[in-house]
């Protein structure tokens, strides 16, 4: 009997990359858990990062796998990086998140996070937004099983996809929907089967290899969109930002940097310290499907440091070469930028000829990059194609974006932004979140840590202090985010644990001393205010010590 021949398989590695999604693992691992469509907790069965891991091992973990990463991935783009994965993060920690952010397809139990159904009418979901669960449908079950089934004997090709449907027990509705067919894809049909199955070492030199395209197809002269990149901006809907990790209150601020970032507008998040900006732009990117990078801006920034500049090139001697800065980097790797603390840097100085390149204008650069015993003219440009062998060029996609965060705290004593640069950007405010979810953010967080009357007593003077309107410090004028009082209940339970004789009173001044008053330096304006709402929660006895930290900070002279 025949199998599956090394050109089927490539072809078909092909087609998973090209044509589906990675959330496919959680959905065949669900059905294959015997996970079913129900309405209430009562349906839910025991599912989760153990099924999806025991999948890919038994299917997706071939002979000569890397110890530290066993775990090959086939489905969808890799955008760049490896698709070895470790076992004990891959389901855990990506497969877990894909679940949570599409609560239209699986859904937990309301008090087990081990156990999922699916949701009724989860195939008019897939359906309706193909790219974001699965890819481009219908996805054929053959290159499926061509991966899953590459070394077993087979009669055809058409017997893989029965085994899948079988084996992973796929749902009949997603057949009826046109989430799966069972046809053959034309590219695999039109290459034959081999006598034997490929040996272990093939196998695993075949994938060391990104999959060749098929010979059929024109070879590109400029890099292609990669497939996962390919849906732009204007494809993501407005429900993906339903569930943003955790992150509430922030629902307008991502709607309208969702709104800017469509536009084809770079983005700059303002906001209080701690009220997640980086987290947004997180989940902005991740929403869509891009890879970023994320780097802190300092004052010493230069064009060197963004764009790049000569530098010795390791082994080379005394050689110089170009060496791409932080934003050539991000263009020439195909990732998008998180720039936190934007204002910190001089713009000016250390973006120069990035200006016009925001702008939509390609630029060319001041260096010249190492070509073998040649060198080449640097350019950026948004569209590929020069006919000039003596140019390298580093081409924007269309999708590239920045996200810069910028504190509203202390922007006052940072570098001014230029009108050059903000023109380029859209500055969308990150409002701390309102009482009700300000409150909760700082209750739940508090469940997840060790319960006792002084924790307790600590947690409600924060919330006093942090998330109500009135009497805390919104009502001052200095709001300030979760971040601040969630890293306070964390220092407090660590306390408790190491001090368990701790009172509330001195626990309450010495977070508020630690992680608060920091904020509030070169602000003597605020030193009274503070302070008086700071004193009913900390007892006399700690008045005058915290009252001493706080007038270091503040610069505050007691007249």
């Amino acid at each position: 009997m025949p199998f599956v021949s090394a050109g089927q398989i490539i072809a078909s590695l092909e087609y998973l990359r090209d044509h589906t999604h990675p959330f496919l693992i959680a959905i065949l691992a669900a059905a294959r858990a015997g996970v079913v469509v129900g309405e209430g907790d009562e349906d839910t069965v025991a599912f989760g990062g153990t099924n999806e891991t025991a999948l890919l091992k038994e299917f997706s973990s071939p002979v000569g796998r890397p110890d530290e990463a066993p775990l090959y991935v086939p489905f969808g783009n890799a955008q760049n990086k490896s698709r070895w994965r470790n076992e004990k993060k891959y389901a855990g920690s990506s497969l877990q998140q894909q679940r949570k952010q599409r609560p239209t397809v699986l859904v937990q139990h309301s008090d087990d996070n081990k156990r999922w159904r699916f949701v009724p009418g989860f195939e008019a979901a897939i359906t309706a937004r193909p790219k974001w669960f699965a890819g481009d449908l219908p996805i054929s079950l053959v290159p499926i099983g061509v991966w899953f089934y590459r070394q077993r004997e087979i009669t055809g090709l058409a017997e893989l996809a029965e085994l899948v449907r079988t084996d992973f027990k796929v749902p009949q509705s997603l057949i009826d929907a046109g989430v799966f067919t069972s046809d053959v894809p034309p590219v695999l049909d039109s290459i034959p089967l081999a006598d034997n199955a490929i040996t272990d070492g093939d196998l695993f030199a075949l994938l060391q290899q990104p999959p060749a395209k098929p010979m059929a197809e024109a070879v590109p002269t400029v890099t292609e969109t990669p497939a996962s990149h390919a849906q732009e901006w204007t494809s993501l809907a407005a429900d993906a930002l339903d569930d943003m990790d955790g992150l509430r209150g922030a629902d307008r601020a991502a709607r309208r940097a969702l709104a800017a970032l469509q536009a084809g507008m770079h983005v700059v998040l303002t906001g209080a310290p701690g009220t997640g900006k980086t987290s947004l732009a997180k989940v902005l990117f991740d929403r869509v499907g891009l890879p970023y990078t994320i780097a802190p801006a300092t004052d010493q920034w230069t064009t060197f440091e963004t764009i790049g500049g000569y530098f010795p090139q390791p082994g080379a001697g005394e050689n110089l070469d170009f060496m791409p800065g932080i934003v050539v980097s991000a263009i020439e790797e195909e990732r998008c930028l998180v720039i936190d603390e934007l204002n910190r840097a001089d713009i000016d100085k250390a973006f120069g000829e990035l200006f016009t390149l925001l702008s939509g204008s390609p630029v060319s650069l001041p260096y010249r990059k190492r070509d073998g015993d040649s060198f080449k003219k640097l350019r950026i440009v948004w569209d590929a194609g020069t006919s000039d062998a003596d140019v390298h060029e580093y081409v924007v996609p269309p999708w590239w974006r920045i996200i810069g965060t910028m504190n509203d705290a202390d922007k006052a004593s940072l570098k001014r932004l230029s009108l050059a640069f903000v023109r380029r950007f859209a500055f969308v405010p990150l409002e701390v979140p309102g009482q009700a979810d300000y409150t909760a953010i700082i209750t739940e967080a508090a469940a997840e840590l060790p319960a006792g009357d002084v924790f307790d007593a600590v947690r409600d003077r924060l919330v006093a202090l942090f998330a109500t309107d009135a009497g805390g410090f919104k009502s001052i004028g200095f709001p300030i985010g979760p971040a601040i009082p969630l890293a306070m209940l964390r220092h407090t339970a660590a306390q408790i644990a190491l001090t368990p004789d701790a009172v509330a009173d001195a626990l309450t001044s010495e977070v508020l001393t630690l992680y608060l008053v920091p904020q509030l330096q070169g602000r003597p304006d605020l030193h009274t205010k503070v302070l008086s709402l700071v004193q009913p929660h900390i007892g006399a006895d700690e008045v005058a010590a915290f009252a001493h930290n706080l007038a270091v900070w503040t610069g505050f002279a007691q007249q």
